[in-house]
C-alpha cells in the first residue's frame, strides 16, 4: 500500500522438507496502482498558499498530479516543499506544517489529494499564528573565547555578576557595533552587525560583515544562513561555528546570533622523505610554517622551505677496446634547496574590502619562490613572483586575472660547470633542448583565468556536466616598449641584466563534459587545445615552462612525456627535423 497497490492479495504454501525443514513460497498479487488525478489546496494562509504555487512553478517536475501514491514520494515532496518555505523567509516552517488527506473512495483507479497547511505554536500552551514573512532585527558575533584575555577571567566575570558560560558558551564581555556600507545602483545601503568579545578582536570586524548574509533588516532566509556558516568555516580561522536564531516576541523578527571560537593560528611541520628517481637515490625534507591570521583579516600566510640532496654517479677512469677500467663514484653530489612565501587575502589587495560584493568572494594570491640547484653539469638559479586576484560572477563562474603590466615575473639563470655540458648540448642540434638549458626572463604583462562549472547539473542527474577551463598569456610587451635603453645579447634579443626576455601570447583549453545515458552508464568527453606564438623579441620558440606537451604517466599512455606531438611548427628551423 506504501507505493500506492490497494486490494493487493498475498497468498502462500509450505513445502516440507526432511530434517525438520520447510520451503515458504508467497505469490503477490499488487492489485491496481492508484495514480494521483488531482491536487487541492484545502487549507492554509494566503503567503503560504502563493508559495508553495511559485514552488510548483519554479519545479514543475515536482507536480504530484499523475504520479502514484507513494508514500516515500510525498514525504519527500514535503520536505522539499518545507525547505522552500524556509528559504523564502518563512521562518520556522517544517514537513510537520503540510499534512496529506486522501480520498481513495474513486473506483476508477485515480483519486484527489489534499493538501493543507498548519499555522505554527508559538509558545508551550498551544497558541498558533499564521506563518509570516520574517526579517532580521539585528546579527550577533560572540567571539567566544579568552585567547587575548590579560588577567584572571573568572575573576573579572564573578565582579560583574555573570556566568561563565552562555549558551554553552564562554561569555563575552565587550561590545563593538560595526556599520559597513554596500555599495548598490541606487544609493549606499548601511550594514551594521554586533561584536563581541573579551579584550581583542580575534579578526577585524570588516571581514565578519563580509561573510555575513543575514543581514539587518533584510530577509531571513535559510540559504542565507547558510552561505554565511560556509563561508566563515572558509576562512579558516575558527574551529567552532555555531548559529542560534532567537525569535523576537510578537514581532516576524529574529536575531541572529553566531558563537566563534578561533582555531589554532600557527603550525609548524618537518616532512623528510627518501627519494629515488631513475635509480638515483636521495633524501629530502621540507620546512613549513603556516599563519591562518596574519593581520587579523584572514589572511594565510604559508613559509616552506625544500630541499634535499640526490646520489648521481660519476664516470671516471679509461675506456678503450683493450683496457676498460671504468670507476662508478656513487655520491650527493646533485643538491636543490628552495624557499617559497606565498600570503593569500580574502579581498582585493590593495583595493579596499568592500571593492567587490561580497558574494563574488574576492581573493588576493600574492607568492615569491627561489630554487636553486647545483649539479655536476650546471647550476641553476630560478626567481618566480606571481601576483593575481581571484573572484566569482554568478555561480559557476570563476576569473583569475593576473596583476596588469607584472601578472608572472621569473627568471631562470643556468651556469654551466665546465665546456663538455655545453658541447653536448650543442652537438644535439636539437633547438628543444637547447631552449630548455638557457637563460629565460618571462615578464607577464597579462593574464586571465576562466573556469566555468554547471554544479547545479549535479543535483540532477538527467544533465549534462560541463567543466571548462581556459587561459590567455601575454608576455614581453611591455618590456619591448623599453627597446631603446636595453642591449642585445646573444641571438640577437634585447635584454635586461645580459638575459633575453621572452615575448609571446598564448591560450589554453580545457573541455570536459559528462553525458548521463543511465542510472548505470555515461559518457565522458575530454578536449584539449592550446595555441602558443612567440614574436617580436622571441626569435625561435616559447619558453620552456610556457610550452606544450603531451605524454607521460597523466596524460595520453604509451608515451614518455613530451614525446607525442608537437604538431605542426617551423620544422626548417631544425636540423633535426624532432
Amino acid at each position: 500500500m506504501s507505493k500506492g497497490y490497494y486490494e493487493g492479495k498475498v497468498t502462500f504454501h509450505i513445502d516440507t522438507l526432511k530434517r525438520r525443514k520447510v520451503n515458504v513460497h508467497y505469490a503477490v498479487q499488487t492489485g491496481e496502482r492508484l495514480m494521483i488525478d488531482s491536487v487541492r489546496i484545502l487549507a492554509g494562509a494566503d503567503n503560504v498558499k502563493e508559495d508553495y504555487l511559485n514552488y510548483l512553478k519554479k519545479h514543475p517536475d515536482q507536480s504530484l498530479k499523475g504520479k502514484p501514491l507513494d508514500r516515500d514520494m510525498l514525504e519527500s515532496h514535503r520536505e522539499k516543499v518545507a525547505k522552500f518555505m524556509r528559504d523564502d523567509a518563512l521562518y520556522g516552517f517544517s514537513y510537520n506544517h503540510m499534512n496529506y488527506v486522501v480520498d481513495t473512495i474513486s473506483k476508477s483507479g485515480t483519486l484527489i489529494v489534499g493538501i493543507l497547511f498548519n499555522d505554527k505554536v508559538i509558545n508551550e500552551i498551544g497558541h498558533k499564528t499564521p506563518h509570516q514573512t520574517t526579517y532580521v532585527r539585528q546579527v550577533y558575533f560572540h567571539l567566544a573565547d579568552t585567547s587575548f584575555y590579560k588577567g584572571n577571567f573568572l575573576d573579572t566575570i564573578n565582579k560583574l555578576g555573570l556566568n561563565l558560560l552562555e549558551n554553552q558558551f564562554i561569555t563575552t564581555i565587550d561590545t563593538l557595533q560595526y556599520t559597513g556600507k554596500l555599495n548598490t545602483k541606487d544609493n549606499a545601503v548601511n550594514r551594521t552587525i554586533v561584536c563581541t568579545y573579551n579584550t581583542d578582536l580575534l579578526v577585524l570586524p570588516e571581514l565578519l560583515e563580509r561573510q555575513n548574509f543575514t543581514e539587518k533588516d533584510n530577509y531571513f532566509k535559510e540559504y542565507y544562513l547558510d552561505r554565511t556558516l560556509e563561508r566563515l568555516n572558509r576562512l579558516g580561522v575558527f574551529q567552532t561555528i555555531k548559529p542560534r536564531v532567537v525569535e523576537v516576541v510578537g514581532s516576524p523578527q529574529v536575531d541572529v546570533h553566531y558563537y566563534l571560537i578561533g582555531a589554532k593560528k600557527q603550525s609548524f611541520s618537518i616532512q623528510p622523505k627518501a627519494t629515488n628517481t631513475n635509480g638515483f637515490l636521495g633524501v629530502m625534507s621540507s620546512i613549513n610554517y603556516g599563519n591562518k591570521n596574519l593581520f587579523g583579516g584572514a589572511e594565510k600566510f604559508t613559509f616552506s622551505i625544500n630541499g634535499g640532496f640526490e646520489s648521481q654517479p660519476i664516470i671516471s677512469g679509461q675506456v678503450n677496446p683493450d683496457n676498460q677500467n671504468i670507476q662508478l663514484t656513487n655520491a650527493f653530489n646533485t643538491i636543490e634547496i628552495g624557499p617559497v612565501i606565498k600570503l593569500e587575502i580574502p579581498r582585493f589587495f590593495p583595493l579596499s574590502i568592500s571593492a567587490l560584493n561580497k558574494r563574488q568572494r574576492p581573493k588576493t594570491i600574492l607568492s615569491i619562490a627561489y630554487n636553486y640547484q647545483k649539479r655536476k653539469e650546471f647550476n641553476r638559479h630560478v626567481f618566480q613572483l606571481n601576483y593575481s586576484w581571484d573572484f566569482l560572477v554568478g555561480k559557476n563562474q570563476t576569473f583569475q586575472l593576473g596583476l596588469p603590466f607584472a601578472s608572472v615575473i621569473k627568471y631562470v639563470n643556468i651556469r654551466a660547470q665546465d665546456a663538455t655540458f655545453l658541447e653536448k648540448l650543442n652537438a644535439k642540434n636539437d633547438l628543444f633542448f637547447i631552449n630548455a638549458f638557457s637563460n629565460q626572463l618571462i615578464w607577464e604583462d597579462f593574464k586571465i583565468g576562466y573556469i566555468y562549472r554547471n554544479n547545479k547539473a549535479l543535483e540532477n542527474s538527467t544533465r549534462t556536466v560541463v567543466i571548462y577551463n581556459g587561459s590567455l598569456n601575454f608576455a614581453g610587451n611591455l618590456l619591448s616598449r623599453f627597446k631603446f635603453i636595453q642591449d642585445t645579447v646573444v641571438g640577437g634579443q634585447y635584454g635586461i641584466f645580459k638575459v633575453g626576455y621572452s615575448q609571446f601570447a598564448r591560450m589554453d583549453n580545457e573541455l570536459i563534459t559528462s553525458v548521463r545515458l543511465s542510472d548505470k552508464s555515461s559518457f565522458h568527453y575530454r578536449i584539449q587545445a592550446g595555441l602558443g606564438m612567440p614574436y617580436g623579441n622571441s626569435k625561435i620558440a616559447l619558453p620552456y615552462d610556457y610550452s606544450f606537451f603531451a605524454g607521460g604517466t597523466n596524460d595520453n599512455r604509451g608515451w614518455r612525456s613530451r614525446t607525442l606531438g608537437p604538431g605542426a611548427y617551423q620544422y626548417y628551423l631544425d636540423e633535426n627535423r624532432t
